[in-house]
């Protein structure tokens, strides 16, 4: 009985958990894939999970538990950028994208859905100097 009891309370909870979540917040899944890291909410918990030198700028790989992502951030960067990120998670998809910074800045590419331990491989293109693919585990 007292274990039935625990089973219910549990099933409330999760259930008013589902119903009472708040607009605008991040929430862990895959409608975060491909997504902007700033814009969904998902920057403000990540934290660098690996990084690499790639035309004398220093590429990093953030990771948001709360999002469940991952992304490429460059730091004080100015120039042309190209960044690719796939997850085992999402085996046929790729999230990549490129631009022109013409000014100093922080620069980040989109979001590849990567929960928990998954493995994800990396490139990247700085300076005119393309990486080599990076598995990362």
């Amino acid at each position: 009985m007292r274990q039935r009891l625990f089973g219910m309370i549990a099933a409330l909870v999760c259930a008013f958990g589902v119903v009472t979540g708040t607009a605008g917040t991040a929430i862990a899944g895959p409608a975060d894939h491909n997504q902007d890291p700033v814009a969904r909410g998902c920057a403000s918990d990540a934290y660098t999970i690996a990084w690499r030198n790639v035309g004398g700028a220093t590429l990093q790989l953030r990771y948001s538990p709360r999002c469940a992502t991952n992304w490429l951030r460059v730091e004080n960067y100015s120039g042309y950028y190209y960044f690719f990120v796939k997850s085992d998670a999402r085996p046929n998809e790729v999230v990549d994208g490129s631009g022109y910074a013409g000014v100093p800045g922080t620069h980040w590419g989109r979001m590849a859905y990567a929960p928990g331990a998954t493995c994800i491989y990396i490139m990247a293109s700085l300076n005119g100097v393309t990486s080599p693919f990076y598995r990362i585990c």
